[in-house]
């Protein structure tokens, strides 16, 4: 039987700290954070004008596993 683990308390990034980030391209933090993270080259973004940015969270789940999120 496997066990469930939620995790609630996520220690996130310093508000203005993440606001810097607002006015780098992506390309520029990708470089600077030694060319990690980034979606595969041939992806593209669907709307050009937008810029954001923000913490992510990422998790691990089960495949075919219907537990919202």
């Amino acid at each position: 039987m496997a066990v469930a683990i939620v995790v609630t308390k996520i220690e996130r990034a310093d508000a203005s700290l993440v606001d810097n980030f607002n006015e780098l391209g992506v390309a520029t933090v990708h470089e600077a954070y030694g060319r990690r993270g980034l979606l595969a080259s041939y992806m593209r973004p669907i709307y050009r004008p937008i810029h954001a940015v923000g913490t992510a969270v990422t998790c691990e789940v089960a495949p075919g596993d219907n537990w919202a999120m």
